[in-house]
């Protein structure tokens, strides 16, 4: 087994946990609680940073400031000037089977090793492996200890908490020479990409809001609109009122509709992003695979897409048929405009009926001739509430988004109303 916990709470070095962040080896609450899980991604950020794009080193400290313990734990391990980490083998050789963070720095201590190291020495060959939450739902903490959860089974415990965790994972505290930073490495990866303009576009784009962010949090300062923030003198705020904001983003550039753009070259990423997904599962996962979208608008500009860039075809490649929920409206429109004929709502109804199970009967079969099938369908459609998939026809399940209700949905609307009054 392996204990995983932060610089602060394992370190053993005499004089390094004596500095700002040091528990004096697994004691206080360095890396549970807010500020302690912020001072870990923080120092995770900048180890991974190191790695790739070092954003944080051209912006100045992070948040685990110069001549904190994580820093300067860095600092030492790079120069090979820490003894603690040379020994962190004999550390692992020495803990019980069994172990706690206590145990695991008192055993450090004896033998003068470093405890965090012999963590991560242990968790390569580990079948069960202890660690915060951050470490799983934070991907900077997670790529920073190289976790990899390839076949592993997930348990988590308190679970209530994982909501906020992953909150503070997908939210980012930074400040304007980052944000400048980050553009700058956006431009600079750019270069060598020019044959692919969907790329660069989407991480020019990207750039340039990060430029006009930086520019306006710089003007905000300038200013003198911030105020100290209550119980930290060293940083400031200023909260604006949801109708001060749009005013202010529209003078520095950032409009509705540049950000339409932006989140239009997003999504056009994330698209590809899923296909390529999507044919590597497929290639995989034998016989039928079901993948599951918010709405039929979606399906029709993924497959549009796909067909475009190839991955359609891929798809077609990797399973003997590759099949499409229909939606009402094709449905109608396959009919002859549905609605108003001879035979009423009845023969529409049959219609549609007909068409879906076509649909099903197509899906089994390819499914049943042992070349695999795929069907694309939509959260409350059809296929996902009235047909039955088991055994081979749902080897895989693949769900894209959350299926939420229709925001639209006069019933919702209604209940919505109700309940705010």
């Amino acid at each position: 087994m392996a204990v995983l916990a932060s610089r602060d709470r394992t370190c053993v070095h005499p004089s390094l946990t004596r500095l700002p962040g040091g528990g004096g080896g697994g004691g206080g609450g360095g890396g549970r609680g807010r500020g302690g899980r912020a001072a870990e991604r923080a120092a995770a950020a900048a180890s991974f940073a190191a790695g790739g794009f070092d954003v944080a080193a051209a912006a100045g400290p992070s948040r685990a400031a110069s001549g904190s313990l994580a820093e300067e734990c860095r600092t030492l391990v790079n120069a090979d000037g820490c003894g603690f980490h040379r020994r962190a083998d004999a550390v692992a050789a020495a803990v019980p089977a069994v172990h706690d963070i206590e145990e695991l720095v008192a055993v450090g201590r004896e033998v003068r090793g470093c405890p965090y190291f012999a963590a991560r020495t242990l968790m390569t060959t580990a079948d069960l492996v202890l660690c915060p939450y951050s470490y799983l739902a934070d991907p900077l903490v997670r790529a920073a200890m190289a976790i990899d959860l390839d076949g592993a089974v997930v348990i988590i415990d308190e679970a209530h908490n994982i909501e906020d965790v992953c909150r503070e994972g997908a939210s980012l505290d930074t400040s304007a020479p980052v944000l400048a930073a980050a553009a700058d490495t956006l431009r600079s990866a750019v270069v060598p990409l020019q044959r692919q303009p969907t790329v660069v576009a989407a991480l020019t784009a990207v750039a340039t809001a990060l430029t006009r962010l930086a520019a306006w949090t710089d003007a905000v300062a300038a200013g003198g609109r911030l105020a100290p923030r209550p119980g930290d003198g060293r940083r400031a705020v200023r909260v604006w009122p949801a109708a001060e904001l749009p005013p202010l983003l529209d003078h520095l550039g950032i409009s509705e509709a540049s950000m339409g753009a932006l989140t239009h070259h997003l999504s056009v990423l994330r698209a590809d992003a899923l296909g390529e997904a999507l044919v590597d599962w497929a290639t995989v996962i034998p016989a039928g695979v079901l993948v599951f979208l918010p709405s039929y608008r979606l399906l029709s500009q993924l497959t549009a897409r796909w067909a475009a860039t190839g991955v359609w075809a891929r798809l077609c490649g990797a399973k003997s048929a590759v099949l499409v929920e229909p939606s009402a409206a094709s449905v109608r429109e396959a009919a002859g405009g549905g609605g108003g004929g001879g035979d009423g709502g009845g023969g529409a109804a049959a219609t549609a009926a007909s068409a879906y199970e076509a649909v099903a009967r197509a899906y089994a079969a390819a499914v049943a001739g042992g070349g695999g099938a795929l069907l694309f369908a939509v959260y409350r459609g059809k296929v996902s509430e009235g047909m039955d998939f088991k055994d081979d026809l749902a080897r895989g399940v693949v769900l894209v988004g959350v299926p939420y209700p229709a925001a639209m949905d006069l019933n919702l609307q209604r209940k919505q109303q109700r309940t705010e009054r």
